[in-house]
């Protein structure tokens, strides 16, 4: 019979035992992990600056309380076998989120979430309703948001791209419940980004007016062209006296009104309050 070489791994976890953790509130917290390799786990969690061991929670923990052992206390929870790398994986994928939930130290715990283990686990009602409530109100730290920014910076999207976010959205429409949302979302924010941009604008540039002023004889072409498309109106005064204009504007202006109580006036055939009426000049 041939030998069989196989695959070690391992399910461990580190409680917080740190003095300065019962005024905080987190002592004795869990942090379940999984590892290939002994050596290589124990000295990423000897560098106390690492950023990359497990997640936000367990990296400022690790910052706030230090690494050592009189930090934190250590156990193996399993050991894992397999014949294959691959299966050895995937094994303590599922190893590991079952002890995450049994722990409960996403919730009560330095876990950020509940692994890459997530499929073919049968959660409780009771465990959704837990995942659902420590995944609310979730957000990156102003450091991550930084780093973000900074690996975004002078990105653009490909043809291909736009055209296909493009295809996605058509037809695409906001039910009621969402434009509520959005709206209540939304209400007493300023839209900071334009806002800084507008005021930036305006620090360096002059109104545009303010640099061309309006000359007499543009003015004069400007008033020319508005009686061009005007709408000529009669004006019919309740002594029996009538007077006509190019514009209705011209026609409020003489008599003292408002442009669109001229133009309902001529659309409903009506009487303005003052007894004056007005009627379209045809063409």
């Amino acid at each position: 019979m041939d030998n069989i070489t196989l695959f070690e791994g391992e399910i461990y976890k580190r409680t917080l035992i740190a003095p300065l953790s019962k005024e905080t509130g987190d002592y004795l917290k869990p942090y379940i992990g999984k590892t290939e390799d002994l050596k290589k786990r124990d000295s990423n969690w000897n560098k106390k600056n690492c950023k990359t061991y497990g997640g936000k929670k367990i990296t400022e923990a690790r910052l706030r309380y230090g690494v050592g052992i009189d930090a934190w206390k250590t156990e193996t929870l399993e050991k894992v076998f397999a014949d294959t790398e691959a299966r050895l994986k995937e094994k303590l994928k599922e190893k590991e989120t079952e002890y995450i939930i049994k722990f409960n130290s996403v919730e009560n715990g330095f876990n950020t979430s509940y692994g890459d283990g997530m499929k073919g686990v049968d959660f409780t009602p009771e465990h959704r309703a837990n995942i659902g409530k420590a995944s609310r109100g979730r957000h990156h730290t102003e450091e991550t948001k930084k780093r973000i920014s900074e690996k975004l910076k002078g990105r653009t999207q490909t043809d291909e791209a736009k055209a296909k976010i493009s295809a996605a959205n058509k037809g695409k429409k906001r039910t009621e419940a969402q434009k509520l949302a959005q709206s209540a979302r939304m209400k007493g924010k300023e839209p900071v980004q334009a806002s800084i941009a507008a005021r930036e604008y305006r620090m360096t540039h002059k109104p545009y007016w303010q640099e061309h002023p309006i000359t007499d004889e543009m003015r004069a072409k400007m008033k020319a062209a508005q009686q061009l498309r005007g709408i000529s109106v009669r004006a019919l005064y309740p002594d029996g006296n009538v007077r006509e204009f190019n514009t209705m504007l011209d026609a409020a202006k003489a008599c003292g009104m408002n442009v669109g109580s001229v133009a309902s006036v001529i659309k409903t055939n009506g009487t303005c309050r003052n007894g004056m009426r007005f009627e379209r000049i045809a063409c």
